[in-house]
């Protein structure tokens, strides 16, 4: 990037430095730092000189196309990615190379933009719960005090009364007038009965504050269940959104990955054979070319629809990216899962669709390779692809066991 950004050429020098002592924990760690120094203001000036030597040119493809395709993207940005990398796939020249650079580090600006937003509101959202909590627990204090207030109370009124009639039992015992003994008693029981009407003022007055306490906290509680309840759905919503695909709806590479870890991890416990298909849409760029990109989409949500409507529901299928498709067949060894391949390859030729009035027919070519002792995510994904590419070698439209 120094010839790009020249002005720059410090920064990105401690960045490389950086990288390639293993500074950075993943790629989108660089991708931030690499933000930080190229902002918008240099997003659009970036040059290529024109006598720049074919391996710079693929070299910088190929890093392009690495970044886009470890990068974490948003849904909504995912239509302006794939766009990115469909152009990269294509044969480019030097002045498309520019525009595609400066589109992807828009793309990217835009991402860290989007994300760091919704980390803002995430804050906000923790923020308000703290101080609901803080309102609650101080209301619950207050609940709390009233109650023991009125305990107290009630504890004071009782010793009260119950020393009144006390004094009144020894009034009795010791008086040796009837007429004086009536008018301490009378006495005594205007004071006691004056007491008890007091006290049930004091006591309804109290118990009304604190159902108007014991209201309020309820009501904080309940919009604090409901403002709980939506983040929830939105945290679920944005998870699915996270681990779909938005064009076929299939889980995307993400969920592929989460689901291949864990199918591993069963296989591994279990020993029972697991096999992976990598599929591929035959001549799809043709299609695109063809007709454009929305039969494009059309091609790939119909690829999509058959091969999950043709799964068991233990097994696993993603849209892994651009035209192609990953399955995993747990329990199943690798001749089992070819003839069931070969059974949705003939499903999907048999299928055809209208495009501009023409019929266009799909057909799909696929890779098979069962999990082995000591394989790791990247042996086996590597194998199926070879064998991906040894069917299209031999004239597509097959599946191919390695």
């Amino acid at each position: 990037m120094h010839k790009q950004y020249p002005q720059h050429q410090s920064l990105l020098d401690t960045i490389q430095d950086k990288y390639e002592h293993q500074g950075f924990k993943n790629t989108q760690s660089l991708i931030v730092a690499l933000l930080e120094v190229v902002d918008e203001k240099s997003a659009g000036s970036v040059y290529f000189g024109i006598e720049l030597p074919d391996s710079e040119h693929k070299a910088i493809r190929a890093h392009l196309m690495h970044l886009l395709e470890f990068s974490d993207i948003p849904p909504n940005f995912s239509e302006q990615h794939e766009q990115i990398k469909a152009r990269l796939k294509s044969e480019i020249n030097i002045k498309s190379l520019v525009s595609i650079f400066d589109n992807t580090v828009s793309l990217l600006l835009a991402v860290k933009k989007h994300q760091a937003f919704e980390q803002f509101e995430m804050t906000q959202f923790l923020s308000r719960l703290t101080e609901q909590l803080a309102e609650i627990a101080i209301t619950a204090t207050g609940v709390d005090h009233a109650t023991e207030k009125v305990i107290i109370s009630r504890n004071h009124f009782d010793e009260s009364v119950a020393q009144q009639m006390v004094d009144l039992q020894k009034i009795s015992n010791n008086a040796t007038h009837l007429d004086a003994l009536k008018q301490l008693v009378n006495t005594h029981l205007t004071s006691i009965s004056q007491q008890i009407q007091s006290h049930n003022r004091q006591e309804r007055k109290e118990r009304e504050t604190f159902q108007v306490d014991l209201h309020s906290l309820t009501q904080k509680v309940r919009e604090m269940e409901s403002e709980s309840t939506e983040l929830k759905i939105k945290l679920e919503i944005a998870q699915q959104n996270a681990t779909r695909d938005p064009l076929t709806r299939l889980p995307n590479r993400l969920a592929f990955e989460e689901r291949m870890t864990s199918e591993v991890a069963r296989w591994h416990r279990n020993g029972l054979p697991l096999t992976m298909l990598i599929w591929d849409i035959d001549f799809f760029k043709r299609i695109n070319d063809t007709y454009g990109h929305k039969t494009g989409d059309k091609a790939l949500v119909i690829i999509a629809q058959i091969l999950e409507e043709h799964c068991r529901k233990s097994d696993f299928v993603a849209r892994f990216g651009g035209e192609e498709f990953v399955m995993l067949f747990p329990d199943t060894d690798a001749q089992t899962a070819l003839l069931v391949a070969n059974k949705l390859r003939t499903t999907v030729e048999k299928t055809s669709f209208k495009a501009s009035g023409d019929k266009i027919s799909i057909t799909l070519s696929c890779g098979l390779s069962q999990f082995l002792t000591g394989d790791t995510h990247e042996a086996i994904f590597e194998r199926a692809d070879k064998a991906l590419y040894q069917a299209k070698q031999n004239g597509r439209n097959q599946c191919v066991v390695i």
